[in-house]
């Protein structure tokens, strides 16, 4: 069994956060070096290749059959595997998400992509989008705000151009309407391909624009992907998680996975869901603090009457 406790906060790494913030704030993505231990990175490789091995329906994504040719697709991991809880919040990317966003999160999303060796070549990558799909549609390109982060983890050497990794144009993610590309082209002027080995983590908000490298090499590329969001935002690919996962984590680790504002007794206190987080920041001084006037409340207290 794998016990998942969310660590606090190392005093060396909190000096670097302003600067990975600074980053994120530029460019709308990073990428954690050593994020991960090699260990969890195989614990959670022998996961995923016992899920395609298995090939069950649970969690099986089947809504793009052109995809579907391309890769294998599960979602909504930690039903399908304890051994995801590795990835859950791992010490050295963690408290940037919780800084990037607010404590007043859930997880979101969770992906594994295995994506075919030996595709065809082709001259462009295409596939060009951004996360949290149909929300620049709804609100408007220059209304969108950073809604989500998602952390990608490579379980497969993916160093070699062609190796299948996620493309990234840099800075898209403060564009005020859709990317344009150039003509002739089905990639934007100016992207890159990050340098990824395992363990690493490659980070992007929602309206970055990204796209899924083909993969003409000849091994399997395989990744796991985890989004978080607000926890006004729905969850993407899971409904609830089992008593039994959640008895293996910590009050954060449960937030980030069953995060209603509902009491043991039924009743029902506003914001019950995000106390564990709000908590934890605070004592890692990742709060952003109050604005200008407002006033701090203690759970389930009623603001103040205006004068």
């Amino acid at each position: 069994m794998i016990t998942t406790t969310v660590a606090s906060v190392d005093p060396s790494q909190r000096e670097q956060l302003d600067e990975l913030a600074e980053q994120f704030e530029r460019d709308g993505m990073l990428i954690i070096r050593g994020a991960v231990p090699l260990e969890t990175i195989d614990r959670v490789r022998r996961a995923t290749d016992r899920i395609v091995e298995e090939a069950g329906p649970a969690g099986r994504w089947t809504g793009k059959p052109v995809s579907a040719k391309r890769r294998i697709e599960y979602r909504g991991l930690f039903n399908l595997d304890d051994a995801f809880l590795g990835l859950l919040a791992p010490p050295p990317v963690f408290p940037l998400v919780v800084r990037l966003l607010s404590p007043n999160i859930h997880m979101m999303s969770s992906q594994l992509l295995y994506a075919h060796p030996n595709q065809e070549p082709r001259p462009y990558h295409g596939g060009w989008h951004r996360d949290v799909i149909g929300s620049s549609e709804d609100l408007g390109y220059d209304k969108t705000p950073r809604l989500a982060v998602r952390v990608g983890y490579y379980l497969s050497d993916v160093s070699a151009p062609g190796s299948g990794i996620t493309i990234f144009a840099p800075g898209t993610h403060q564009l005020t309407q859709p990317i344009s590309l150039p003509r002739g082209g089905l990639d934007p002027e100016s992207w890159v391909r990050p340098e990824i080995q395992p363990g690493d983590a490659v980070l992007w908000e929602n309206r970055t624009f990204h796209a899924p490298e083909n993969n003409t090499g000849p091994n399997t590329r395989k990744a796991v992907m985890i989004q978080y969001g607000y926890r006004w935002l729905r969850p993407a690919d899971y409904l609830e998680h089992s008593p039994a996962l959640l008895e293996q984590c910590d009050p954060v680790a449960r937030q980030l996975l069953a995060s209603d504002d509902i009491n043991e007794d039924g009743s029902i206190l506003r914001m019950k869901g995000s106390q564990a987080l709000k908590d934890w920041a605070a004592e890692n001084a990742l709060d952003r603090g109050l604005a200008p006037g407002a006033e701090a409340l203690e759970p389930g207290a009623k603001p103040r009457e205006p004068k």
